[in-house]
Parts: C-alpha cells; sequence; structure tokens
C-alpha cells in the first residue's frame, strides 16, 4: 500500500477536494424540498421557487469560499514565508480546479429538469417562455462566474499576505490591522453583491409578471 503524498500542495489538494465533495453534496441537497413544496393544490409562484433556490446556492457557495480560504491558509501558514510564493501558482490552480462557474450553471439546469418532470407527474406542463425562466438563470450564472472569480482574487491576495509574514505568529501589529482591516472591507464587498443580486431578482420577478 503506497503512502500519501507529502508536502504543501499534495497536503492541500486532499484537503481541498474533500471540502468540494462536500460542496457538491450540499448542492444536491438543495432542489428536494422546493419539489416537495410543488403541488397541484398549493400552488407556488415559480419565480419566487427560483429565487430562493438561487439564493440557497449563493449561501453554499460562500460558506464553500470560506472554507477553502481558511484551508489554503491553514496549509501554507505551515509553510515558510520563501516557500509560500513559489508555491502561488500551483495552489491558483488547485483553487481554480474546485471553484468553476460551470458547476452552478449545471446545477441550475438539472433543477429546472427535475421541476419538468416532477410537474409532469400531474400532467401539468413547464412553459419556460412564460416564466421567464431565461432572467433567473442569467442571474445565477452571472453571480456564480462573479463569486468564483472573486474568491479566487481573495486566496491569492491571502497567499500574498501570508508571503509577507503577515498572520503568522509574532506579526506585527501594524500587519494585523491591515490584514483586518481587508478582511472588513472584504465583508463590506460580499454584503453589497449579494444586495445587488437580490434586487436584479426582484427585478426578474417583475418583468415576469409583464410576460405572463
Amino acid at each position: 500500500m503506497s503512502m500519501p503524498e507529502a508536502g504543501p500542495i499534495a497536503v492541500m489538494r486532499r484537503s481541498l477536494q474533500m471540502l468540494h465533495q462536500e460542496h457538491v453534496g450540499n448542492l444536491l441537497r438543495i432542489p428536494q424540498p422546493y419539489l416537495d413544496e410543488l403541488r397541484p393544490d398549493r400552488p407556488v409562484p415559480l419565480l419566487d421557487v427560483l429565487e430562493s433556490y438561487n439564493r440557497d446556492v449563493a449561501v453554499e457557495l460562500a460558506r464553500f469560499g470560506d472554507q477553502l480560504k481558511a484551508e489554503v491558509v491553514r496549509v501554507l501558514e505551515r509553510a515558510s514565508a520563501n516557500g509560500v510564493s513559489d508555491l502561488k501558482e500551483q495552489v491558483l490552480s488547485l483553487v481554480s480546479d474546485v471553484l468553476c462557474p460551470d458547476l452552478y450553471r449545471k446545477r441550475f439546469a438539472i433543477f429546472i429538469s427535475c421541476i419538468e418532470r416532477h410537474l409532469a407527474r400531474y400532467g401539468l406542463p413547464l412553459d419556460k417562455s412564460r416564466y421567464r425562466i431565461d432572467i433567473p438563470e442569467s442571474l445565477a450564472s452571472a453571480h456564480a462566474e462573479n463569486a468564483c472569480r472573486r474568491l479566487k482574487a481573495q486566496v491569492g491576495n491571502e497567499i500574498d499576505l501570508l508571503a509577507l509574514g503577515v498572520g503568522a505568529q509574532g506579526a506585527p501589529q501594524q500587519d494585523q490591522a491591515r490584514r483586518t482591516t481587508y478582511e472588513r472591507l472584504n465583508d463590506l464587498y460580499e454584503r453589497h453583491q449579494m444586495a445587488f443580486w437580490f434586487v436584479g431578482l426582484v427585478g426578474s420577478a417583475a418583468l415576469g409578471l409583464l410576460f405572463l
């Protein structure tokens, strides 16, 4: 029996793969509660369902992103500051492997297919043009693209900070303060991004009503 690979990149690869598997499992569990609510005797506005589904996916993606960043920092903090810079490209490649916008586009498409099959059991068709499903689909795709790009940039910034010795034990107080300031600004940016996205979803619902 061969021993597992050693070294920060090998350790990180295994860690990120495990986190990604958990993340995909969580994504797979999101649709079922919504499908259970879709019944002929209990009408539910489809755009409301899609808005809520997209929100749940966005929350799960943000949670996964936080775990991913924390794991990258945890592993790299055990490497020397000089070694961190040399590992940056390899780390970002690993992150790109587990942060792919296509995953979320496919999950949305599969969710729509599940809705179609679920409604077909009751003899009900799904008129995609009537409900303007293309609007929440486009919003979900754009959010996934932007969120993944933003998370990759944040990981790159964390690596640069670690390479400078920021966050290590005994780091100067001003460096710690700089890191805290960055994290607060990033949190503020995240909140504005989500607010903008939700406003877009509300707008999509309004547009959908115009085309009924």
